[in-house]
């Protein structure tokens, strides 16, 4: 009875070390793309910051930005949203 008890109990662990073991590479998955993609944003967000820092002519107070720069607002939007998707 105790050699079953015992067998039963090892079965039960190694499905246990099993699955943290799938547990642990799928964490370690979802870190590596979360890397990538935060790695890719902060680039993307700091050449948007750049640019328009180093404006040739920047935007009065009254004035609405024109094609050009709303395209780029846009642009680092949806990489923005592409990057909150993926999480």
């Amino acid at each position: 009875m105790k050699t079953a008890n015992a067998q039963s109990d090892l079965v039960s662990a190694n499905k246990a070390i099993e699955d943290i073991g799938k547990a642990s590479d799928a964490i370690r998955a979802k870190a590596d793309e979360f890397n990538v993609t935060q790695t890719t944003l902060g680039a993307k967000v700091d050449a948007a910051v750049k640019e328009f820092r180093n404006a040739k002519q920047p935007l009065p107070t009254d004035c609405r930005p024109d094609d050009f720069r709303v395209r780029k607002l846009s642009d680092a939007v949806d990489a923005a949203k592409q990057a909150a998707a993926a999480r």
